[in-house]
């Protein structure tokens, strides 16, 4: 095998992971620095485990589409993985998932949703709120002669929007970050509950996508290696505790759509969309080819 260029695996058998000790166990940011140093076609190995990195879209492309006529050499997306099947994502959702059958389900299901006139409206609301809320944060700051860390402030945006279209709930990571940098801005005109369950359900979703990062990438040798498994058992509880979570909101939204007025117009957040899709309530009214009844909460949750 041709080997790309990366960082030399100093010790055999563990390969790069040594590395990720400098980072704080941060994969995404190691993996980060590797493609800026190295270029858009380089690896790292993990264990026994050779990861080619590819940052050319083009490339990359006619692996992740989903179309099958494009994609009939790449249908599943990784080989299989021990990691993902313990944090339960092997037949979950889309990227990962092993089981095409589900596969079809979710894939439709998104796409029908995410394109629907209804969510994208909501979406464009949203965005352009917190976009404006943001800029209100930034005058401060600058008035104040103070730094605007624009990536910091991308990141809380695109939380925001994310959990507030997806889930319904209300989100208030640029409060919480324009706050923590020495301010006390309306704190009096949010609910303490509503601001606790957003920090707590971005702390979750942020957790959860450094556990994904640890399982995918690191070989189970490693994983389960005294000492190191220790950070494994914490990443599995994270992962439980959001899969809890979600579950809750879910049953909890379920409820309200249960117990409001069928002429009662509702939210157009996908949790809500898809928690009425062929259903009375159904909104778009939309034909689906995969399914004709309503989602589970195992559905729902992937």
């Amino acid at each position: 095998v041709n080997p790309l260029p990366g960082p030399f695996p100093w010790v055999p058998i563990l390969g790069n992971t040594i590395d990720l000790i400098k980072y704080k166990l941060n994969v995404a940011e190691y993996l980060k620095d590797i493609q800026s140093k190295y270029g858009d076609f380089c690896e790292v190995h993990f264990g026994l485990k050779r990861l080619i990195i590819i940052s050319k879209s083009d490339v990359a492309y006619p692996i992740q589409t989903y179309s099958v006529a494009l994609n009939y050499k790449f249908l599943y997306r990784d080989l299989p993985n021990p990691g993902v099947h313990e944090i339960g994502m092997e037949d979950n959702g889309i990227i990962f998932n092993r089981n095409l059958d589900e596969w079809k389900i979710n894939r439709e299901f998104f796409i029908k949703i995410a394109m629907s006139k209804k969510f994208l409206k909501l979406l464009t609301e949203k965005t352009y709120k917190k976009t404006v809320y943001m800029f209100e944060l930034w005058d401060i700051l600058i008035n104040d002669k103070r730094d605007v860390d624009l990536s910091k402030w991308l990141e809380k945006l695109t939380g925001d929007i994310a959990v507030s279209t997806s889930t319904g709930l209300s989100a208030y990571s640029m409060f919480s970050y324009f706050n923590s940098l020495g301010y006390d801005y309306n704190r009096d005109c949010i609910q303490t509950s509503e601001w606790e369950q957003s920090s707590k359900l971005i702390s979750l979703i942020h957790h959860f996508f450094k556990a994904s990062q640890w399982f995918i990438l690191i070989p189970p040798f490693i994983r389960h290696a005294p000492g190191i498994s220790y950070f494994s058992s914490k990443f599995l509880i994270g992962v439980k505790n959001l899969e809890v979570f979600l579950l809750e909101v879910i049953q909890k939204k379920r409820v309200e759509i249960d117990l409001l007025p069928k002429d009662t117009s509702l939210s157009s957040d996908f949790l809500t969309l898809l928690l009425t899709i062929n259903t009375p309530r159904d909104q778009d009214h939309a034909l689906y080819k995969s399914l004709n009844r309503s989602l589970n909460n195992h559905e729902i949750f992937g």
